[in-house]
């Protein structure tokens, strides 16, 4: 699987980052001389144009080396949005995105730390571990950080956890009575192209939570909403058939790089 690489530092990207949502708007024009309007959903697309300093030889490497394997624009690669949660679904635990325990009991509609009622209950009601989880195909060589908001715990509130190819980190998670962010982060150091996020919880515990989301950096960033489309776009390409870098110095580098993912790819 071809992915644009992380940084050392564990960024994909350095701000600032210009993000631009591209529609197509088709425009119908009658015998009368009025027109119609119609938003063409399948011509979406997303683009990024990054500006990289201070890159070392290796991390220009990788950027160039993925380049050439792409030929320019003719292959597609996987690109994780910087800006985006990498679940799908944060909100609709339905979905087929998600995987649940079958004893796992899930309640919607609570009270959130917006205000609103977007949280959930959730509460494990067999006699083993029960499990909330999402599966990515994604780099486990990446850096990622797991975050989730948690509250009102009954009994053991369990961990969260990520693993790749059966490498796991996991956290002790923590409850009071208010809304508690915690995070789960590092490198897995995996060669598997699948990674998992999510929370384990032990027999007779129930738990609140909110804003489960997965980055591919050090810390969290403000909680972002995702229905279907989320931050993983596997099918991502390089806009230009050049790529403009520059020797700034002894191991330092600047390059610009523009990057397009479409529904139609």
């Amino acid at each position: 699987m071809l992915y644009f690489p992380q940084l050392v530092s564990g960024a994909v990207a350095q701000y600032p980052v210009l993000r631009r949502r591209l529609l197509k708007t088709v425009v119908l024009r009658a015998a009368d001389q009025s027109r119609w309007f119609y938003g063409d959903q399948n011509a979406h697309a997303v683009r990024w144009d990054l500006r990289f300093e201070g890159l070392t030889d290796a991390e220009l490497a990788g950027i160039e080396t993925l380049f050439m394997a792409c030929e320019g624009r003719l292959r597609h690669f996987l690109f994780l949005d910087p800006t985006e949660n990498l679940l799908a679904w944060t909100e609709a635990y339905g979905e087929s995105a998600w995987n649940g325990t079958d004893a796992l009991q899930i309640t919607y509609s609570q009270t959130d730390p917006t205000g609103s009622s977007r949280a959930i209950r959730i509460a494990n009601l067999g006699s083993t571990e029960a499990v909330l989880s999402q599966r990515l195909r994604a780099p486990g060589a990446y850096h990622y950080c797991f975050s989730l908001y948690i509250r009102n715990a009954t009994g053991s509130p369990g961990k969260m956890f990520m693993e790749s190819g059966g490498r796991r980190h996991e956290v002790g998670l923590s409850a009071g009575h208010d809304w508690t962010r915690m995070t789960c982060g590092t490198n897995l150091e995996s060669s598997s192209n699948q990674v998992v996020f999510g929370v384990q919880l032990p027999p007779g515990s129930a738990l609140d939570l909110y804003g489960l989301q997965a980055e591919a950096q050090l810390l969290p960033s403000p909680y972002k909403r995702t229905f279907e489309r989320c931050g993983l776009h596997p099918k991502a390409r390089f806009l230009h058939d050049t790529l403009t870098t520059v020797a700034v110095g002894p191991n330092s580098h600047s390059c610009e790089v523009s990057i397009i993912s479409s529904n139609r790819d």
